[in-house]
């Protein structure tokens, strides 16, 4: 292990110095994990949640510490391929913090995976538990009808934003929003129906709009970060949207379906996806300006690169 580190040209003191936030999380998030399991047993997801919470603040102070640290020592982080990939990750985190609409995107993104993969994670047990439908006709429903509508919602949900951004840059932050803000009411309601034939109809109905932002919402970062870090930082989005979204959703909502039952504990996962279209269209205020200098960063880029060959 040494002799791998000692080829990047990064030490061991110095590889724990730059991942210690996220290496003290992982530790303390298994203690109290522990812990938890030995409260409440192996059943409880109350470990889980604990453990996922715990080391998603650990990575996230982890980026913010690489973002200042760069910015005082430049060469604090070691050489060679080691050092490349952190600063891929810390010009990620810089374009995010620099960016407002990033900033709203990557928030409500969190807020939205914590609620549409809980819904797709749960909908099964839910409607094994209070529609009396066994898992496997539960999870064919699902599966034949959310393929279908979450196709159709995608398609209708991207065009719509292309045809709006003839006339608004604010078009596919709008779109997403729209989505979830009829959408959203949608899935609370559904999870009140007992009644299988009113349940169908209204989950397509509900799945339809909850599918408008997967496009939209990808795009939006790459209209608002200068075109050579784009991929970095739809990275970055998907690690974060993850970490603080559905790796929490799951084992969260298991823990309050324990304590307060299935049909309660669900009624968070469309209320995030709403806060998260909420969050999302607070980025209508900040788009356009964010646009405007992405276009103007890849521009003075794309003619430094021309001036030097």
């Amino acid at each position: 292990m040494r002799q791998y580190l000692r080829e990047l040209e990064l030490g061991v003191s110095a590889l724990v110095r730059a991942c210690f936030p996220v290496m003290l999380a992982t530790v303390v998030g298994a203690i109290v994990a522990f812990f938890l399991d030995r409260r409440y047993g192996a059943a409880s997801d109350r470990d889980v949640a604990a453990f996922s919470l715990t080391a998603g603040l650990g990575l996230a102070l982890n980026i913010w510490y690489w973002v200042r640290q760069s910015r005082r020592q430049p060469g604090l982080l070691g050489a060679g391929v080691v050092e490349s990939a952190v600063e891929e990750m810390v010009r990620g985190g810089r374009a995010v913090l620099r960016t407002p609409t990033l900033v709203y995107v990557f928030l409500g993104g969190a807020l939205i995976s914590f609620g549409m993969n809980g819904l797709v994670g749960w909908a099964p047990t839910f409607m094994s538990r209070e529609l009396g439908l066994s898992v496997a006709m539960a999870t064919r429903t699902l599966g034949r009808w959310g393929l279908l509508m979450g196709i159709a919602g995608t398609l209708v949900g991207g065009s719509l934003a292309d045809w709006l951004r003839r006339y608004t840059p604010m078009a596919r932050v709008l779109t997403v929003a729209t989505g979830f803000l009829i959408g959203g009411p949608l899935a609370l309601w559904l999870l009140t129906i007992r009644d299988f034939d009113l349940f169908q109809p209204v989950f397509c109905a509900a799945f339809f709009f909850l599918s408008w932002y997967s496009g939209p919402i990808a795009a939006v970062i790459f209209d608002v970060v200068p075109a050579r870090i784009g991929a970095t930082v739809v990275g970055a989005y998907l690690l974060f949207i993850h970490l603080a979204g559905d790796s929490i959703a799951f084992p969260l909502v298991g823990a309050l379906s324990d304590r307060f039952g299935i049909d309660r504990a669900v009624f968070l996962l469309p209320i995030a996806g709403i806060l998260g279209g909420l969050v999302v269209l607070g980025a209508a205020r900040t788009v356009a300006g964010d646009m405007d200098r992405a276009l103007s960063t890849t521009a003075e880029w794309e003619a430094r690169v021309l001036s030097g060959r």
